[in-house]
């Protein structure tokens, strides 16, 4: 528990120096930083036999 506390002090000072320096704070988590790809086709092609149709 008290290192937990500990690391949460230095986020928070590291985040304050930040700050000063004029560097915007971290984003929330609900931020996306990178685009999703689409998902892939269901079934795989090679899933599939077409050899009864």
């Amino acid at each position: 528990m008290q290192a937990a506390l500990m690391l949460r002090a230095k986020s928070r000072e590291r985040r304050k120096q930040r700050l000063k320096r004029g560097i915007k704070a971290e984003l929330p988590s609900n931020v996306a930083t990178k685009t999703i790809a689409p998902f892939p086709r269901y079934p795989p092609t090679s899933w599939v036999c077409h050899s009864y149709f």
